[in-house]
């Protein structure tokens, strides 16, 4: 039983040794997002939002200003894309509703709720 348990413990470490180093290229291989910077975008209109938020999914922070969302710290976007400080995530930011929000999200390339 314990041979057993030994061999398989072995086969573990050589697969973890195989495909270790593959995700480590993987992560190292991301792409920089194709995203404007905030100075390559022209400003929209302000919001009553206006300001620095924290993005809940992401523990990351936005700045949202005239219509835009910018990054304000780099983050990884699923496993494709790299987003650095100062890249425009999001344009058209406007109010729909009392506390919510619609823009369009540059890099799925679609509308976005926002909700507060």
């Amino acid at each position: 039983m314990q041979q057993a348990f030994l061999n398989l413990r072995l086969w573990a470490v050589a697969i973890f040794a195989i495909f270790m180093p593959l995700t480590a290229q993987q992560a190292a291989a991301q792409a920089p997002a194709q995203l404007p910077s905030y100075e390559e975008v022209a400003p929209g209109e302000p919001t009553v939002i206006d300001g620095v938020w924290r993005l809940r999914e992401l523990n990351k922070q936005v700045l949202i200003e005239n219509g835009h969302v910018i990054a304000l710290e780099g983050w990884s976007h699923m496993i494709f894309w790299k987003v650095d400080q100062g890249m425009v995530t999001s344009t058209s930011l406007t109010q729909v509703d009392d506390g919510q929000f619609m823009a369009y999200d540059i890099l799925l390339q679609r509308e976005m709720v926002w909700k507060l």
